[in-house]
């Protein structure tokens, strides 16, 4: 597979309010030769989950704007048309 081509398989959305721990899961998820998508709050998690499929999310639970239990309902309330759902 081409180093740019990146799938849903290889595909990682972090997101947390702190800087810092951000960073250290993309360097964390690179060293596995997987792309991360990192974001700062719930809000621009949801963006980027209409944008793109991932093979794993990481929420903090407590973040501004939106908490990692509105992503989550939110995944619930809009499951994927492939036969992949979020539960």
């Amino acid at each position: 597979m081409d180093e740019r081509t990146t799938t849903a398989s290889t595909r990682v959305l972090v997101a947390d309010d702190d800087h810092a721990i951000r960073q250290l899961v993309r360097t964390i998820v690179r060293r596995e030769r997987l792309e991360a998508d990192c974001v700062c709050d719930g809000l621009e998690a949801i963006d980027m989950l209409r944008q793109r499929e991932y093979a794993v999310i990481l929420l903090d639970l407590m973040m501004p704007r939106m908490d990692g239990f509105g992503v989550i309902e939110f995944m619930k309330q809009n499951p994927r048309r492939t036969s992949r759902s979020y539960s």
